[in-house]
């Protein structure tokens, strides 16, 4: 089977749906849905999951507030739909802290030179997961010349820059660690030492913020597969990853050289790693996936800047 499929196929068979029928969606008139349009749809049960490809096609012109929250799920909206409004309402905005009061800066002290941790050190994080080192570098990222299997969103290759070094956790988040910090294992494959899967791309950033870390970039994940591979297991070819980057099938046109983030905003979010059962996984190969939904073929990583 022609490898390409890994960034071709849909993730999961709802993404599959909503490409499909996307282009029946006729927004409002004014572009974007309010409370009272979204809550007329959830009030009917069999309007409830096309209220989503409004969602994620139209928009919502109306913050997610608590408020607005138990309204909508009074009326009949799935945690599906308020996981998406999570990711496409616009936030309410905060009000503007006092000014800090001026501290006295203390009196300099002698520099300090910090030890130099050893690529590929495993440390325990707080979740007990074991985390390995990847140290600073520069790499080529993006499709190898010759790779015809390469896509258009994995070019053109560019150099990136990484600034700072990072700790990545050595697999995917297990199940029993997450049972372990959540209480709970939505997984579909059952198994302790499984990847959890079936969790939104919220609940992912939730999980590794709850360990003093947070979901790597693109351009981090990409870089310590290849720089690491060795030390990481399963990085490509068991289950697809979610990415803190918001996905854009062009971003490598214009990407920065240094730390790239990914684009400000998008309707996806950027998956890496590809499934088990993949020929050939490549390193470069690029996914998306609608954040708000939980497919049972995604899970993720968390990386840390720093570990005692």
């Amino acid at each position: 089977m022609d490898s390409t499929r890994c960034c071709r196929l849909s993730i999961a068979i709802t993404l599959a749906l909503l490409c499909r029928t996307s282009a029946q969606v006729r927004c409002p008139a004014t572009g974007t849905l309010d409370e009272t349009q979204l809550t007329d749809m959830v009030k009917d049960s069999a309007r409830e999951p096309r209220a989503r490809l409004f969602i994620a096609t139209c928009g919502v012109s109306f913050p997610l507030t608590p408020e607005a929250e138990k309204r909508l799920r009074a009326a009949g909206a799935t945690d599906n739909t308020i996981f998406l409004l999570r990711e496409k309402a616009p936030k309410p905005a905060d009000p503007k802290p006092p000014d800090p009061t001026p501290e006295k800066k203390p009196e300099s002290a002698p520099l300090q030179t910090k030890p130099q941790i050893a690529p590929g050190t495993v440390r325990k994080g707080a979740d007990g997961s074991d985390y390995v080192w990847i140290p600073p570098g520069t790499f080529q990222m993006g499709c190898l010349p010759g790779d015809r299997d390469c896509i258009e969103d994995e070019k053109p290759r560019h150099e990136v820059r990484i600034s700072k070094g990072f700790w990545i956790s050595k697999t995917e988040v297990t199940q029993v660690a997450y049972q372990r910090l959540v209480g709970s294992d939505p997984s579909y494959f059952k198994g302790p030492d499984l990847p959890v899967e079936k969790v939104s791309w919220d609940e992912a950033q939730k999980y590794c913020k709850a360990v003093q870390g947070r979901l790597p970039t693109e351009a981090q994940w990409e870089y310590a597969a290849r720089a690491a591979s060795h030390d990481l297991p399963h990085i490509l070819g068991n289950i697809w990853q979610w990415m803190g980057d918001w996905y854009d099938e062009k971003y490598y046109q214009r990407t920065l050289g240094t730390d790239p983030q990914g684009p400000a905003v998008g309707q996806y979010r950027g998956l890496r790693g590809g499934v088990a059962g993949d020929e050939d996984p490549r390193v470069s190969c690029r996914g998306k996936g609608i954040p708000g939904f939980l497919y049972y073929n995604v899970g993720f990583r968390c990386v840390r800047e720093a570990i005692p």
